[in-house]
């Protein structure tokens, strides 16, 4: 199994990487897409799920994409 991160992902996906960047089984990731919480569209067998798509699920806007550099909003780290 590969990791991968929300930065790492292209602007549409297919499901099992999206399931790797979120840290989700495969059987909650579908259950996800198959109720709805998540939006993906399927394409024979295998499911596409965007990236604006998985900012959406998590709550986040598409402009402002999680950081992990703590300088960005630690302003006091930011002046070291």
């Amino acid at each position: 199994m590969y990791e991968c991160s929300l930065a790492d992902l292209p602007e549409v996906s297919q499901a099992k990487p999206v399931f790797r960047a979120l840290h989700i089984s495969d059987p909650t990731g579908y259950r996800l897409l198959r109720s709805g919480a998540m939006r993906g569209v399927r394409i024979g067998h295998v499911w596409r799920i965007s990236r604006a798509e998985v900012y959406r699920y998590l709550g986040l806007t598409v402009t402002e994409p999680p950081t992990l550099d703590a300088s960005a909003t630690d302003p006091a780290l930011a002046r070291q």
